[in-house]
């Protein structure tokens, strides 16, 4: 097929390939054969060129298209980003550059499309988490910037886990730590310190049930509110052995009513000291 012709005559690798050929022939592709498979790459590539030569208007338009195609919508969850790997390179470029261009309203939309992809690419556990804090942290400076203070404080609550971690990665910072900072230069101290502590006396328990062909498992989680965010702590699990930070803690405080011992534990966690140091 011709479109073949236009793609394949160019190795995007061959470092002999000059800008101009690749702005020539991927230029004719898109223009010509505009729902051809090969229409990812290509303005992939466009946008490359195009911010190389410092025209960020126009390697806007090109990742934009690399990710939305002709018809500027994200593609259904199942497809987003996971068939084309290139388009996940555009997605990226494209928050930098609005970003660095000051439209932040929409590198937070393409912020969010990115962080409902990163489970196709981490899948799970470490990498995933860490993956999702970095954004989430990103996302939330974002919001900073766009005056959406309480917005940045409740994504960043989200992230806060029972037990502090040393977790530094891009942003220099945990969700924890960068949550810090914020509640001392937006937040008054006496005010989020008897928000906290009402919030973990009006503590509630849910149970989730998990069943098999062959087992039935019950979870048991702490929730409480605060700052208008559903915190939520695993606290154990039946039959077992499910024993988390919870449940652990709370073996080791003397015989006292279970709302005592839970109440107690959850103010060991990393949310609660963290406000009670403000």
């Amino acid at each position: 097929m011709a479109e073949d012709y236009y793609y394949e005559t160019i190795h995007v690798s061959d470092t002999s390939i000059s800008d101009s050929i690749v702005l020539t022939n991927f230029s004719y592709l898109v223009e010509h054969f505009p729902r051809s498979r090969f229409c990812t790459d290509a303005y992939y590539f466009l946008g490359q060129v195009h911010e190389k030569k410092g025209d960020d208007r126009l390697a806007i338009s090109a990742y934009r298209r690399s990710i939305l195609g002709q018809d500027e919508q994200l593609p259904p969850r199942d497809t987003v980003l996971s068939d084309f790997g290139t388009a996940v390179h555009s997605l990226k470029q494209l928050i930098d550059l609005y970003e660095k261009t000051g439209n932040y309203d929409s590198a937070l939309y393409f912020l969010y499309a990115e962080d409902t992809a990163l489970s196709i690419f981490h899948g799970c556990g470490t990498g995933e988490d860490l993956a999702r804090e970095g954004s989430a942290i990103r996302r939330a400076n974002l919001h900073l910037k766009l005056n959406q203070v309480r917005d940045a404080e409740r994504l960043l609550l989200t992230y806060v886990p029972f037990t502090k971690r040393g977790y530094e990665g891009e942003y220099g910072a945990s969700a924890s730590e960068r949550l810090s900072e914020i509640f001392s230069k937006y937040d008054n101290a006496n005010t989020l310190n008897q928000q906290i502590e009402k919030a973990i006396e009006n503590y509630s328990l849910d149970t989730v049930y998990d069943r098999t062909d062959t087992r039935q498992d019950t979870m048991v989680y702490c929730f409480f509110n605060f700052l208008g965010v559903k915190i939520g702590y695993f606290y154990r699990g039946l039959p077992g052995p499910y024993e988390d930070e919870v449940y652990k803690y709370s073996l080791e405080l003397p015989s006292v009513s279970e709302k005592e011992r839970i109440v107690a534990v959850l103010k060991k966690s990393e949310l609660y000291r963290m406000v009670r140091q403000l």
